[in-house]
């Protein structure tokens, strides 16, 4: 007896391994298409102001990880991608090089795997399109040039997220069939039973075909698993290749916001300051990214040794601090002069940040 297959569905966390890949990607190309912007002329406060409208899609849905469904996470953020796809539009031109993010609205609403969504979205992206076109009309408060330079840092970054979302959001298929084995063979009397023979027949068929269907459900599985092991191949290479222009950007702002080249008003101070966090946050959501694939290909490898665990504890609230002040937190660490303990260092100081991290949230 055979077992009916069925299409295989990703599971929530393969689904929010997906989202948040994209997400990260998302975070690094923009923050590329700022810094190149501001190494063309462009003013760091229209700058900023894009930028930080460019990232609110992405940090919105990852914030709502966990207080609502997926389906809600992805119907929201899609909507804001159509509004900043609107307002970019509008902002540089109408017909700019930033009406892909509609498309990017539209593909954040397919990988969500919802064709109502789908639909929705598009004909919402159609209105917005419009909208963008008919208020670049009468002018951009950007100045040609910066507009033209934003339009096409942000619009290039827009054509590699609408690539990136299609490759990590690719459906993979399984066939799982079950086989029943049969029943012993009964001892065929010596008159044969015509009726007793066309049900034997009958059964041999259904045999050969549940041992086909195995095979064939053997060989979709080794696809498969080629499949997630070139998924997980890729996420580990995104996050490797982000983390040097991240290194860079959360340098140069440091300099920044300490005067390294000179002072700064107070309004660039927080701007500067503004960055440095954001790039600190993404830099954690790349090494989860990086520390998902390694977890999912089984290469996550443990070293334990004899660490500090005060030394640890010091270091996550010095990383965190500038954040807190922000939001008028302050950070103290209290404890005995040392606590040692044998253990592996860099999940150790994974954990201390990101269980500081949720605090502040």
């Amino acid at each position: 007896m055979l077992d009916g297959t069925r299409p295989y569905k990703p599971s929530p966390a393969e689904r929010s391994l997906e989202m948040t890949a994209s997400r990260a990607i998302w975070l690094g190309l923009a923050t590329l298409a700022a810094v190149w912007g501001l190494f063309l002329g462009v003013p760091f406060r229209d700058g900023a102001v894009i930028y930080i409208c460019a990232i609110l899609p992405p940090l919105v849905g990852t914030f709502m990880r966990g207080t609502t469904t997926d389906a809600r996470i992805a119907e929201i953020e899609s909507t804001i991608w159509v509004v900043f796809a609107t307002l970019g539009a509008a902002s540089t031109g109408g017909s700019s090089a930033m009406v892909v993010h509609f498309v990017v609205a539209v593909a954040v609403a397919w990988s969500s795997g919802s064709v109502r969504l789908t639909g929705e979205i598009a004909g919402f992206s159609f209105v917005g399109l419009m909208a963008a076109i008919v208020s670049s009309a009468g002018g951009s408060w950007l100045l040609p040039h910066d507009a033209s330079v934003i339009a096409m840092g942000y619009g290039a970054a827009g054509v590699v997220l609408v690539g990136a979302i299609a490759v990590t959001s690719a459906p993979v298929r399984k066939a799982v069939a079950q086989v029943i084995p049969a029943k012993p063979p009964v001892v065929e009397t010596p008159k044969e039973d015509p009726v007793a023979a066309q049900k034997l027949k009958a059964m041999e068929g259904r045999l050969r075909d549940a041992l086909a269907a195995a095979e064939a459900a053997k060989a979709e599985t080794e696809v498969a698993k080629g499949q997630l092991e070139q998924r997980t191949t890729f996420f580990a290479q995104t996050s490797h290749e982000l983390r040097t222009p991240l290194n860079a950007i959360v340098g140069f702002a440091d300099m920044m916001r300490n005067g390294v080249f000179g002072p700064l008003s107070d309004r660039y101070q927080e701007y500067a300051t503004l960055i440095h966090e954001g790039g600190q946050n993404l830099t954690l959501i790349v090494d989860d990214v990086l520390d998902l694939a390694r977890l999912e290909a089984g290469r996550y490898d443990i070293q334990p040794d004899l660490i500090s665990l005060t030394d640890m504890a010091y270091e996550a609230v010095h990383f965190m601090r500038d954040e807190a002040s922000r939001k008028q937190i302050e950070l103290e660490l209290v404890g005995p002069d040392d606590v040692e303990a044998f253990a592996d260092s860099k999940t150790v100081r994974q954990i201390a940040l990101n269980l500081i991290s949720n605090a502040l949230k």
